[in-house]
């Protein structure tokens, strides 16, 4: 069936006009598709630096627990902490699965969630600490060791886990800049399509409508119904065209309104991001403080401990490896020099050494460790005291003396006192070499000819009173040979943790590199424990004080 001119030029237009109607569709879907990304994105970047708030919150609040009696009730703090840790856990872990209920879809970017896989070992381990603080209970007797253990865990991988969150919200808001331009490069492209058929409506239609219009001008007359069909539909045309435009508008409107939201949520996050900053300045500046103080500590601490010239010139060789953890140590060495009892000579003397490892890391221990030095002194040089196993009675006695002091009876019986330290004691007659030992948890270990002899000290510790007040320790005699090498060492290098085992160094692979090594010069066997030491442990953070003495008979 043939097409009149009139009609094949109206269904031109129709197609034309549903065109034009189709591609403002596709526009709003476009726009509509737009603002709900950006609402999500909006989401996601604000639940990102919300976690970012919300770790920091749990690290401030976890310091607050070491002192309780300082703060809030104990439970208070743990029950806040509990609560900002299981919001912390979920915006975590909807960030890795996604979460629905918080508006986390989970379907992450490859860099994103390579991000979030970097980021996994550190949110383990803090998510670790904090668990290990949120179980700790205020009446247990190890309650701040467990919670020092958990801090430590926290500042070794906050910055890091911190540096990833940075890192990930950096990438979130990227991404959400690409997905921006995007939307707005397919808008501009509608846009130009739509102009494009605007033009071509132009070119095929109306032109060829105005010259039909001409051709057929003499026509008017017969066809005037069909004429006055095409003014009704024209105008129903522009009535939809107007009603069109009105929609425009109002989709306009409420653009404007979605961007008004957006620019107040910006301005938050900026707030918020200033806050953190300012935060994070004011811990640095009290980070600062207290390392300058322990700095400080650290040197007094030195100053108490004796010069190994002092010592050194008593026998052959000897050697001294002192290498505390934190700046402060809780490991200590002594010594004393005593003339002989009935010395017939000037040579007849004795030289008392003493290696301590006390409870506790840092500033504790350190203050433990000026403790024992004062109490040796007065012990050995005050009282004369010069047997090793009276030595550490009297130590034992005068240590749980000085931590009861000033207690109340009721406090001292509702808690076990576990301050103390580990301590080998040892007395070295001139000339005739007899050595005469105690230890308490300490041992002395004598390799003679490559072949090791360990001298082991009682099972029981300076200072505790989990066992009983008054104690007696072994006493180990032995005659020393020219050649004998003699260590005292605390457990610091035997529990270093590898970087790449995860495992303890352990004291039986101790003292057999001790043996392999102990035909050479005690400075080369120095040069040597500290290259296996920095070669086990390689960028692992160091477990323990470690301190061991030597010397050569």
């Amino acid at each position: 069936m043939a097409v009149s001119p009139q009609n094949r030029l109206t269904i031109t237009y129709w197609v034309a006009l549903g065109l034009i109607a189709l591609l403002s569709i596709v526009s709003y879907v476009l726009m509509y598709a737009s603002l709900q990304t950006k609402e999500a994105d909006s989401r996601l970047l604000n639940l990102a630096g919300r976690q970012r708030t919300l770790s920091e919150r749990l690290i401030k609040t976890s310091l607050i627990l070491e002192h309780p009696q300082r703060n809030k009730p104990f439970d208070q703090n743990v029950g806040e902490l509990g609560q900002i840790f299981d919001e912390w856990v979920q915006i975590q872990e909807g960030l890795e699965k996604g979460d629905k209920n918080i508006g986390l879809p989970g379907k992450n970017s490859y860099a994103a969630q390579k991000i979030i896989d970097e980021m996994h070992q550190s949110y383990t381990i803090l998510k670790k600490a904090f668990e290990l603080i949120l179980n700790v209970k205020f009446e247990e007797r190890n309650m701040r060791p467990k919670i020092k253990i958990a801090i430590d865990m926290l500042v070794s991988y906050d910055e890091k886990y911190a540096k990833y969150m940075n890192d990930l919200i950096y990438q979130y808001d990227k991404e959400a800049y690409q997905r921006l331009q995007r939307s707005q490069f397919l808008a501009f492209g509608v846009g130009i399509l739509t102009l494009i058929v605007l033009a071509l409506e132009l070119i095929f239609i109306f032109r060829p409508a105005v010259r039909k219009t001409v051709k057929y001008l003499s026509e008017i007359q017969e066809n005037n119904i069909q004429l006055n069909k095409l003014q009704t539909l024209n105008e129903q045309n522009m009535t939809k065209l107007s009603e069109f435009n009105d929609e425009l508008q109002q989709k306009n409107s409420i653009l404007e309104e979605a961007t008004k939201v957006l620019d107040i949520k910006n301005s938050e996050i900026r707030r918020q991001r200033d806050h953190l900053a300012e935060q994070s300045k004011e811990l640095t500046i009290k980070n600062d403080h207290i390392i300058n103080s322990l700095r400080y500590a650290s040197r007094i601490q030195e100053a108490t401990l004796p010069e190994m010239r002092e010592w050194a010139r008593f026998v052959d060789e000897s050697m001294i490896l002192y290498q505390p953890r934190d700046i402060v140590s809780g490991d200590f060495y002594w010594f004393a020099e005593k003339k002989s009892t009935n010395a017939i000579s000037a040579a007849d003397r004795q030289l008392i050494l003493a290696v301590g490892d006390c409870t506790g890391h840092g500033v504790p221990g350190a203050l433990m460790t000026m403790l024992g030095g004062a109490l040796l002194n007065e012990i050995v040089n005050e009282k004369n005291i010069t047997n090793p196993a009276e030595i550490l009675k009297n130590l034992n006695k005068k240590i749980i003396e000085q931590l009861k002091h000033n207690q109340s009876l009721e406090n001292e019986k509702k808690r076990l006192h576990s301050e103390g330290m580990d301590i080998g004691i040892v007395n070295i007659s001139f000339p005739d070499g007899i050595i005469t030992f105690a230890g308490a948890h300490h041992g002395l270990l004598q390799i003679r000819n490559r072949e090791a002899i360990v001298h082991k000290g009682s099972k029981i510790s300076i200072g505790s009173t989990h066992h009983r007040m008054e104690k007696d320790f072994d006493l180990v005699e032995l005659k020393s040979q020219t050649g004998d090498t003699f260590y005292m060492f605390s457990d610091g290098f035997s529990d270093q943790y590898g970087e790449e085992s995860k495992r303890k160094y352990m004291s039986k692979r101790f003292r057999e590199f001790l043996i392999a090594i102990s035909t050479l010069p005690l400075s080369a066997q120095e040069k040597k424990i500290k290259e296996e030491l920095a070669q086990w442990k390689g960028q692992a953070h160091q477990t323990d004080d470690i301190l061991l003495l030597a010397w050569r008979w």
